[in-house]
């Protein structure tokens, strides 16, 4: 069954804001680290925008973890989030 719009956009703002909580990072530091702007971070926290995939692993180097840790906790996020939430097919 096929995911419902916003549904990764929101798991990985959800992983990204808890990862950069982890680390002790502001919005700002975790830009700087990335070399992005600040408000790149915040459209994506507040999943009003997709990650490219560079920008998944720019932001993972900053944060000091792997891209593919960063995309798992993201799938994570998915599965939390479907659980009860929907019906068996």
């Amino acid at each position: 069954m096929p995911m419902r719009a916003g549904t990764l956009e929101r798991a990985f703002a959800q992983s990204l804001r808890q990862a950069r909580h982890r680390r002790g990072m502001t919005q700002e530091a975790l830009a700087f680290a990335a070399g992005l702007d600040r408000t790149a971070i915040s459209l994506l926290e507040r999943s009003l925008r997709s990650p490219s995939l560079e920008t998944v692993f720019v932001i993972a180097e900053a944060l000091d973890m792997g891209a593919a840790e960063l995309v798992a906790e993201t799938a994570a996020q998915v599965g939390r989030g479907s659980k009860g939430g929907r019906s068996p097919s």
